[in-house]
Order: C-alpha cells, then sequence, then structure tokens
C-alpha cells in the first residue's frame, strides 16, 4: 500500500469510528455517584414501605402465611361455589389434622355443604376466635361455623400476650384491635409487630420465598412450613409421613404424660377461654351464622389419661 493510500485509509478509519465521549470531570462522577446512591436508597425504601403495607392488607400470606393461604382458598371457593353453603371448622391443630372435609362426600351440587377446614395451629379458644373475626372482616360469608372443643385447651386462661407471646409478627394493626380486650399489656404485640416492620425483608422472608419463589426455600426450612404448603384445597394438613418416627412418636408421648397430669386432671374452664367461646358465638349470631360446637378428634390411647373429675367437668 502506498504512502497515499494509506493516509486515505487512515482517514476513513477515523470519520467511521466515533470519537469516546469525554470522560467526565472527578466533580461531576461523584454528583452521578451520589444521583445513584440516592435513588437506590429511595427505591429500598418505597419497595420496603410497599411490603410492610401489603403483608397488612392485600397480601396477609406474608404476615401470617397459615391464616393467609388457607383465608385465600376458602374465598375462592365461596366464589367458585356460590351455590353450595360455606362451613368453616375453626380450632387448633387437631382440626387441621384431623378434620378432614374430603372424606365426608358431600357431592359437589347446589345446596350441597362445602366444609372447609379453618384450624391453626396452637390456637386455644381465643386464638380460634381471632382466626374467625378475620375471616368475617376479610369477606368469608360462612352459613355455619363448627368449633372445636378440646378439654385441655378450654382450661386455659391468661392475656393474649401470655397465650400467644410468639404471634406479635403476625399481627396486623386490625388484629391489635380484634385482641386489645384481651390483653393486661396492649403495646406486648405492638411492641413485636414493630420489631417485624423495621425489618420486614428478614422477618418475612421465609414467607415470602415460600409464596414466590418455593423451589429456592432449603429443604431444612421447607419442612417447617407444611402447614400451609401441605394443606389440600380443602384446608386440611397432612403430616408427611417422613416426619411420623418411632422416635418422634416417643417424643411426643413423652411430653403428652409430661403434662397430662394437669391439663387433664379436672377442673373449670379458664376465664378467657370462656368467655373466647362466647364471643364467637355472639359473632355467629350477630351474623345470622348457624354454630355448632365438636369434640376434637382424639385417640383411644389420648382419652384414657383423663381422670374422672376430668370426665365429669367435660360432661
Amino acid at each position: 500500500m502506498t504512502p497515499r493510500l494509506l493516509a486515505r485509509f487512515r482517514r476513513a478509519a477515523r470519520r467511521a469510528i466515533p470519537s469516546a465521549a469525554p470522560r467526565p470531570t472527578s466533580g461531576s462522577a461523584r454528583r452521578a455517584a451520589r444521583r445513584s446512591v440516592a435513588f437506590g436508597v429511595v427505591a429500598f425504601g418505597l419497595l420496603t414501605l410497599g411490603l410492610i403495607v401489603a403483608a397488612e392488607t392485600i397480601k396477609p400470606e406474608w404476615r401470617d402465611p397459615e391464616y393467609g393461604h388457607r383465608a385465600r382458598a376458602a374465598r375462592r371457593w365461596q366464589r367458585d361455589r356460590p351455590d353450595r353453603p360455606l362451613v368453616l371448622a375453626v380450632g387448633s391443630s387437631r382440626t387441621e389434622y384431623g378434620v378432614s372435609p374430603a372424606d365426608m362426600d358431600f357431592p359437589d351440587e347446589p345446596g350441597s355443604p362445602l366444609v372447609f377446614n379453618f384450624g391453626y395451629s396452637g390456637a386455644f379458644p381465643l386464638g380460634m376466635w381471632l382466626q374467625l373475626a378475620r375471616a368475617f372482616d376479610d369477606g368469608l360469608k360462612p352459613a355455619a361455623v363448627l368449633v372445636e372443643l378440646a378439654y385441655a385447651h378450654v382450661r386455659v386462661d391468661g392475656a393474649a400476650e401470655d397465650q400467644f407471646p410468639k404471634w406479635g409478627p403476625r399481627m396486623s394493626e386490625a388484629d391489635l384491635r380484634r385482641l386489645a380486650p384481651y390483653t393486661n399489656d396492649p403495646t406486648a404485640f405492638r411492641r413485636e409487630l414493630t420489631a417485624a416492620r423495621r425489618d420486614p425483608w428478614v422477618a418475612r422472608r421465609p414467607a415470602l420465598v415460600s409464596d414466590l419463589l418455593p423451589d429456592w426455600q432449603i429443604a431444612a426450612v421447607r419442612s417447617n412450613h407444611d402447614r400451609w404448603e401441605g394443606m389440600d384445597r380443602y384446608g386440611r394438613i397432612f403430616l408427611l409421613p417422613e416426619r411420623v418416627t418411632d422416635d418422634s412418636r416417643r417424643r411426643l408421648w413423652a411430653s403428652v404424660h409430661a403434662n397430662a397430669p394437669a391439663a387433664l386432671a379436672g377442673g373449670p374452664p379458664g376465664a378467657a377461654s370462656d368467655r373466647a367461646l362466647r364471643d364467637i358465638v355472639a359473632a355467629c349470631r350477630a351474623r345470622g351464622v348457624a354454630v355448632a360446637f365438636f369434640w376434637a378428634p382424639e385417640s383411644p390411647a389420648f382419652r384414657a389419661l383423663y381422670t374422672p373429675a376430668a370426665l365429669a367437668c367435660i360432661d
């Protein structure tokens, strides 16, 4: 290539390749960095606020997945089968595991009862009242409510914060108002809820991952979520076979025998539980909802632990 042709080639190459943008000065670089950081802080703040509001309003399953997923499923039944009277069975884990609407063989036809398991782990009568109050306020309109009776649970007494010391992060503002008449320290649940609001990404992380990215949940954590992930379409929870081992049975019965003498020795209902059961009946009557009680499912071996005095109190 001649020097003249080489010079022309270089000039053409310069025209074809755009010149590089001028490098910003150190001052403009710092301003751009500050804007990026400020945008990130504002965006994260808005996302955090959105998570807090959503968990306490339209996405209760992010705050209390055991209630939220069950309420969503019951509302879906109510929407899809408006010609079938909805019947809610409220109770503790005894109801969750022991009441199977699928085995009641009600036909899927107009007028046939649609029984839905609305049990909740650790819900003594006061906890049952809270779940039912939530359900009513969230738009569920059952034709009837079945209320669990368990002698050991009916004897439970004390303020709400003593009965449910770990429920604070599951609460909403409406829940705080619902439980206020049953508390000795109205600030107890609020302190726990405030702590969850300060760091919602940590407090709500298990529920968020379980709901949005279930395959990302590690097995050790996932096994604790069977109360909502293992729920059938009628709200019943099945105890996973791999969780029922000879060792787990031995530990369970050791706990039962350690606590049975005090729980099943006989005695009147606790004042708080008595009040909660009466409030359930009053709430149902105020809405024209039929209400009935049923004894919680118990095995013959467990029933054999009742003392004569306890049986007399039950009667």
